[in-house]
């Protein structure tokens, strides 16, 4: 099962009205896949701090990927729930986006 994750800049917005109406190019694409998190990064954004939460558990796994490369693969957990992905550069950008298993 492949889901297309949606990464938005800036940190995630409790209440959906909030969320900005303008488009803003994220260089973040992100899918999840059989228990990973597929990263591709457009531009270098340094070195990240990728945190993984399951909303409905609160089980949280963060890890540090450089984005230098290019692409990056996180094993993330199988279980359903929502989960949320919070990603933060070196120089404090944020991005985050969320999935549902």
């Amino acid at each position: 099962r492949e889901i297309a994750i949606k990464i938005n800049k800036g940190k995630p917005i409790k209440v959906p009205e909030e969320r900005p109406r303008d488009l803003i190019q994220v260089p973040i694409a992100c899918f999840y896949s059989n228990g990973s998190l597929f990263f591709t990064f457009m531009e270098d954004l340094g070195e990240l701090e990728i945190s993984v939460t399951n909303l409905n558990t609160g089980v949280e796994i963060i890890d540090e990927i450089d984005s230098f490369c290019g692409n990056a693969l996180l094993e993330v957990p199988e279980s359903s729930g929502e989960y949320q992905i919070e990603i933060t550069t070196e120089t404090d950008d944020s991005y985050y986006g969320e999935y549902t298993l």
